[in-house]
């Protein structure tokens, strides 16, 4: 498994942060929402496309490997929970995706809801870019650790 790592120092006032996510979707049935994920990651160095539901990001990661997909949970034809769920089942012959729960529900509970759904975390909108930072950041972390796991149990067998 490799590692795929960049350097980003394109956000002004912003540190420079190392991350292993290079491409994304922002799954959203809201145009301007997409504009506004693409346009955020797009400057936290995240190549985005973008899926207007849970639908057809399944069927677009059938044909792509995304890094990490934020997920809106309410869209019509397929729920950002059910996508979630359709996504975690195909996982068995590949490495689990990181899916973020992009969503206007903030209310108590939301977060839960989604994380027992499959979802890694939880994004209130109005999303901001210290936000999607900080979670870029906390699940690059996660990532880098899971591979050098990977390479220690690797090694030793």
């Amino acid at each position: 498994m490799l590692e795929k790592s960049k350097t980003l120092t394109g956000y002004p006032g912003r540190a420079a942060m190392d991350v292993s996510f290079e491409h994304g979707t922002a799954t959203e049935d809201n145009r301007v929402n997409q504009k506004v994920a693409q346009r955020m990651l797009h400057k936290l160095g995240v190549s985005v496309d973008t899926a207007d539901n849970g639908l057809e990001v399944i069927q677009i990661a059938q044909r792509i490997s995304f890094d990490v997909i934020f997920m809106d949970c309410q869209m019509p034809a397929m729920d950002g929970f059910t996508a979630t769920a359709e996504l975690r089942k195909r996982e068995h012959d590949c490495e689990p995706r990181t899916i973020i729960a992009m969503t206007a529900n903030a209310m108590q509970g939301d977060r839960e809801r989604c994380i027992s759904a499959g979802m890694n975390d939880f994004i209130a909108k109005p999303v901001r870019i210290a936000e999607l930072e900080r979670v870029l950041r906390t699940w690059t972390s996660t990532h880098r650790l899971a591979v050098e796991l990977d390479s220690i149990l690797v090694a030793a067998s």
